[in-house]
């Protein structure tokens, strides 16, 4: 697509535990055209799973899940598919759910 994607923080609401990990990781830069960035560090292998759920809680996409080794990494995600609109992107480190509201908006 040829618009921008603008990602920011939302006030409302949400079924999502926020955890002391929930400043482990970022969504990346703002705006953003077609592409995000997940940026986050490990201190130990863990097993990560990074989600895009609506705010019912429904899942809506799984961007990675894998154990990775300590260290940092940056995860380009694919936000082209979806609307505008507030999500949940969600990063689970063994168990662990961190999750921070981010706002979509799709503009031509």
């Amino acid at each position: 697509s040829s618009g921008s994607f603008v990602i920011g923080d939302a006030t409302t609401s949400s079924p999502f535990l926020k955890t002391p990990e929930y400043q482990e990781f970022h969504v990346i830069p703002n705006p953003v055209t077609g592409l995000g960035m997940v940026t986050y560090r490990l201190e130990q292998q863990a097993r990560v799973k990074i989600s895009l759920f609506d705010l019912s809680g429904k899942q809506l996409h799984v961007f990675t899940e894998l154990t990775q080794q300590p260290g940092s990494y940056n995860l380009p995600v694919d936000l082209s598919p979806f609307r505008s609109g507030i999500y949940m992107v969600v990063f689970e480190k063994n168990g662990i759910v961190s999750a921070t509201k981010k706002v979509i908006s799709f503009t031509q």
